[in-house]
């Protein structure tokens, strides 16, 4: 599973998404040694899910409920149906290094992340933090940097940077700028071309994200996070407001040695909805065991104990619908799975073109 890990967008490993993820979900620069395998290559589309379902793949042959016949009106949200409207990107940038690969975006009301994966070169990870949260300027391992005149922390390793600073918003910006694997050979100016990167981020307007899907029916309450394009697309929506709750920080340390701190997030429960094009996911990559009924007519398949559903060969590709889950409810023993539920949504997820 190392390539498909690698290969990994994001939004917070241990939900989503983040995706969006379900971004998840989202402090990836602090959160170092679960997040490395995820710039190795370009993103892939059915890897994402793998790793935002957090945990193993523990595949479990399962029955399927009966779908409804009428999921578009029983406990959906009028924001969640029909078609989603184009998310706005705001994170903008003045300058960037040569050879960076082709960026991946997550932009919506509930944060915004560009990717440069690594590719043979230099690759760049960079997220704007809207859950409040108010890093430390200070730490072992860390030292301050001033940009554009505002104070936030740097911590330089052999083969990467990390920073952290405030914009005029108050928002805080959080990337990561590396060029190899963590233990590989020093290289020079790192921490003076992270900075030069910082000085350039900005939030205006910087393009729009599009999908060509949309789901008709979500528990209520849920609402959209962001949506994700590259090559693969996807949606994040979430019941949390996605604001740091009043806790102390979790305290951890990089496989490089950077101390870290994150905060918890109120996420609530939360799905995210992928689709990727035939082809464009690893090679060999499993899909789960097959469900006892299928999805719109086609081949379905269960992943994560019944969180994780995979359609494949919707509209030439392969639907993804995931569930997110709160650390703090997640259930040491296994429980009813949620898979009727995960499959009532994609029953109802419409193509739009």
């Amino acid at each position: 599973m190392n390539t498909p890990l690698s290969r990994a967008l994001a939004e917070r490993e241990r939900h989503s998404p983040d995706p969006t993820e379900v971004l998840a979900g989202i402090r990836a620069g602090v959160r170092r040694s679960r997040r490395r395998r995820r710039f190795a290559v370009a993103g892939a589309a059915g890897a994402a899910v793998l790793v935002l379902a957090g945990g193993g793949l523990l595949v479990q042959r399962l029955p399927i409920p009966p779908v409804g016949a009428t999921p578009a009106t029983d406990g959906v949200d009028a924001a969640a149906a029909g078609p989603v409207q184009p998310q706005p990107c705001r994170l903008s940038f003045g300058w960037l290094p040569t050879n960076l690969a082709p960026p991946m975006r997550t932009c919506g009301p509930g944060g915004q992340r560009v990717l440069y994966p690594m590719d043979g070169g230099p690759y760049l990870r960079v997220d704007v933090d809207y859950s409040g949260w108010q890093p430390p300027l200070s730490g072992n391992g860390w030292e301050p940097v001033v940009v554009n005149g505002r104070t936030g922390r740097m911590a330089v390793r052999n083969t990467r940077a990390l920073v952290l600073f405030p914009l005029p918003s108050g928002r805080w910006v959080d990337f990561e700028y590396g060029v190899g694997q963590p233990g590989g050979p020093r290289t020079e100016k790192l921490g003076e071309t992270a900075k030069r990167i910082a000085e350039g981020i900005g939030e205006t307007v910087a393009g729009t994200v599009r999908v060509s899907f949309a789901p008709s029916y979500l528990p209520r309450g849920q609402r959209l996070v962001a949506a994700l394009d590259g090559t693969a697309s996807g949606l994040t929506y979430r019941e949390g407001s996605g604001r740091a709750l009043d806790r102390k920080p979790v305290q951890g340390l990089t496989e490089d040695g950077i101390p870290t701190d994150r905060p918890t997030i109120d996420y609530g429960v939360g799905y995210s909805i992928r689709w990727v094009p035939a082809g464009s996911e690893p090679t060999g990559m499993e899909l789960g065991e097959r469900a006892d009924r299928d999805v719109q007519g086609l081949p379905t398949y269960l992943l994560n104990r019944g969180r994780t559903v995979i359609v494949d060969g919707f509209h030439g590709g392969r639907l993804s619908v995931l569930l997110h889950e709160p650390e703090r409810i997640r259930p040491t023993a296994p429980t009813a799975p949620p898979t009727g539920e995960l499959l009532r949504i994609a029953e109802g997820i419409r193509w739009t073109g």
